[in-house]
């Protein structure tokens, strides 16, 4: 449904203690840090999993009243079935 996607490299070395697996390997070229150098609240901001969520609530709507016709359709087909 959504995809988010962060930058970055591979550090040689670990740095940072915020975050958890690869964050203090994960280095942002743009912030000279590691995602585990910088505080939780921007990594929040630009990680993978926020960029995707942010495309998520764009569509999310859209989504959900697709859902929605696609259920009422089927009451409406099984109603003149029944």
């Amino acid at each position: 449904m959504a995809e988010g996607q962060c930058r970055g490299e591979i550090a040689l070395v670990p740095k940072g203690s915020h975050g958890f697996g690869y964050d203090p390997v994960f280095f942002i070229p743009k912030l000279g840090k590691t995602m585990a150098e910088i505080d939780p609240e921007m990594k929040n901001r630009i990680s993978h999993r926020a960029r995707a969520l942010e495309k998520l609530k764009a569509i999310l709507p859209q989504f959900i009243k697709m859902a929605g016709e696609r259920k009422l359709n089927g009451i409406q087909k099984n109603a003149k079935e029944a």
